[in-house]
This record gives C-alpha cells, sequence and structure tokens, in this order.
C-alpha cells in the first residue's frame, strides 16, 4: 500500500478516536454490508442501504463550468455510443477483482458533449444516495481510465454495484469510483470527498 494512502488510513482511524462516542458509533457502522458476493465484490454504503431509482426519470445531469449543460435519462445516454475497458478493481482494504470489463461512456467522451470552460480544472461528483462525493482534476477525469459505467462484464449494473450509472477510475482505489451517479460539476475548485473527509487522501492513485 502506498504511503499517502496507508498515512491517510492512519488519520481516518486517529479521528474515529477522538471524536465523540456517538458520532464514533455512527462512522464505524457506517460501511453496511462488505459480504463478499459471487461476483468477488464486497459491497458498501455509506447510508445503510442500496438506494433506489425510477428508470424512467432518472437523469445524469452534467453542469457547472460547461458550455452546454447536459441532462441525460438512460435512453441519451445510450445514445451517446457504448465504450469498453478491461481492467482491475482494487479496494483500498486490500481486496480487488481482477479481469473486469466495465461498459459505458468515458468521461472524455460525456465531457465532450458538454464543453467544460477553460477555467474548469477539477470534476465534483455526487451520488444520488444523498451523502457520497468525489472530485477528480480534470486532467484526471479526461484520462482514458475514467468511465461512466453502465455495464459490468457485459450485463447492466445492478443496484448494490451503483445502478442505473457509476464511475469507475482505472488505477485508482475503489473510494474514487462513486456509485449511484447524479451529477457530475465542473469546477474551478474541488470538493472534499466522502472519504477524504475522514483522512483518506485525496490522490488515490496505485503505486
Amino acid at each position: 500500500m502506498p504511503r499517502r494512502v496507508f498515512l491517510g488510513l492512519l488519520g481516518g482511524a486517529a479521528l474515529l478516536g477522538v471524536v465523540a462516542p456517538g458520532l464514533q458509533s455512527e462512522l464505524a457502522g457506517s460501511l453496511v454490508g462488505g459480504a463478499v458476493g459471487l461476483d468477488g465484490y464486497q459491497i458498501y454504503t455509506v447510508t445503510g442501504g442500496i438506494p433506489s431509482f425510477d428508470p424512467a426519470t432518472y437523469r445524469l445531469s452534467l453542469g457547472g463550468l460547461v458550455e452546454r449543460p447536459l441532462s441525460l435519462s438512460l435512453d441519451g445516454i445510450a445514445a451517446l455510443g457504448f465504450d469498453t475497458m478491461h481492467a482491475t478493481f482494487q479496494c483500498v482494504t486490500g481486496w480487488q477483482v481482477p479481469n473486469q470489463t466495465f461498459g459505458g461512456m468515458t468521461m472524455a467522451r460525456l465531457l465532450a458533449q458538454a464543453a467544460p470552460m477553460r477555467n474548469a480544472r477539477y470534476l465534483n461528483l455526487y451520488s444520488f444516495d444523498g451523502t457520497y462525493t468525489e472530485s477528480l482534476p480534470m486532467e484526471v477525469a479526461m484520462g482514458p481510465g475514467v468511465m461512466a459505467v453502465t455495464h459490468m462484464d457485459g450485463k447492466p449494473l445492478s443496484a448494490d454495484h451503483g445502478a442505473p450509472v457509476r464511475l469507475f477510475v482505472d488505477h485508482y482505489y475503489g473510494y474514487k469510483s462513486i456509485k449511484w451517479l447524479s451529477h457530475v460539476e465542473a469546477s474551478a475548485q474541488p470538493i472534499t470527498g466522502y472519504w477524504e473527509h475522514y483522512g483518506y487522501p485525496a490522490d488515490a492513485k496505485i503505486g
């Protein structure tokens, strides 16, 4: 494990030791599930359950510092085309699932539809669970390994994997790959991601 990530985890553990007892219990129990599924993943949430959505009304929006704000239905996302990527999902806690096929749309292609402004330096991301957030530098978000994922191994995402759309960031620890994606915002400033609030490093690159 890289030293910066190890130190971030130590920071998060230290935080749990100094907060009020009630809050400590809440944080310690915030990851729900963790059972290993047949596909090798451990399923986590930070809200106590898997959020639901209505496929007929779901929209993925992209706004902020862009020339052409987007609000895409599932059909609208599919109409933009389909990319695939073969990669390994790596959790910061140590487990991994190799040889995965992720399908969807590269974030670079999605951003090209919206045309980020020149002063958009970060991509801030929000989950419709109402709690989870993440942020990526724009140069990372525009790289070939970042994808808005709708399919895994040739099948539509399941709810526990982040349906209908999740992020996948190749060569970064899994906490960057936000599930249940609802809103993407191009910004001059980053937001603090959910786990970064608890001491995890903002740079979660593996290696």
